[in-house]
């Protein structure tokens, strides 16, 4: 089966991880058809009411981080490697183990490869460069740019840990600028 759009592809990947036990709180989104791509972790309180990616504060930093460089919203396919609510923290209320982060890798990959024009992917956070790299430890990797498959590929944190760690907005931005 070829995908040609956006609803043909939320719905063929919610019954993809519906048959493999997983929920889907919160989508892939935007354009389908874009040259860019934008992975993130997993959705926040804010993305779960809005039912979007990025929508939340760390939403706000990463749209005000690429809007100089004339890159918007609409400019992107935007998904997250897990859809439902996590936290990656020890002793946590949304934990995920193994097997279920194993399906949501496998998952976004397939998800990839699906979109018909892109070039580029931008990569938030430790969940998006374990899940197409299998590296661990963004502070190491964060400000790269590395192939996957054909894409090119810029890895970054996320967005919602320089909320956490404002010391690291300014290499955010940098990232952001890289990305242009």
């Amino acid at each position: 089966m070829t995908i040609t759009n956006l609803k043909e592809l939320q719905d063929e990947f919610k019954h993809r991880a519906r048959d493999l036990g997983l929920a889907v709180q919160v989508g892939p989104d935007g354009n389908f058809n874009a040259r860019y791509a934008i992975i993130g972790e997993g959705p926040g309180q804010a993305e779960l009411n809005e039912g979007r990616a990025f929508v939340g504060h760390a939403g706000r930093m990463l749209w005000d981080g690429l809007r100089p460089h004339r890159l918007l919203r609409t400019d992107f396919y935007i998904t997250n490697v897990v859809k439902r609510q996590i936290s990656l923290a020890k002793n946590t209320k949304h934990p995920i183990n193994a097997d279920e982060w194993i399906k949501w890798q496998h998952l976004v990959q397939w998800e990839l490869d699906q979109l018909p024009n892109l070039e580029y992917i931008l990569v938030l956070g430790n969940a998006g460069l374990s899940a197409l790299f299998g590296w661990q430890g963004i502070s190491k990797y964060r400000g790269s740019v590395y192939p996957y498959k054909d894409k090119t590929t810029l890895i970054s944190l996320n967005p919602a840990a320089v909320l956490r760690e404002p010391k690291d907005e300014i290499v955010f931005r940098l990232d952001m600028a890289r990305f242009d």
